[in-house]
C-alpha cells in the first residue's frame, strides 16, 4: 500500500547510510564501541 510519494530514493538512503557508517568508523577508530539497543 502506497500512501504518498517517497521523499528519498533507495539510492539516496543507501548513500547516506554509507556516509554515516564511514563517519562513525572514523570517529571511533581504535576505540571499543558499545551498542545498546
Amino acid at each position: 500500500m502506497v500512501i504518498g510519494k517517497p521523499l528519498l530514493s533507495v539510492e539516496q538512503i543507501q548513500n547516506r547510510v554509507k556516509e554515516l557508517a564511514l563517519k562513525i568508523s572514523e570517529d571511533y577508530e581504535g576505540k571499543e564501541i558499545l551498542s545498546v539497543g
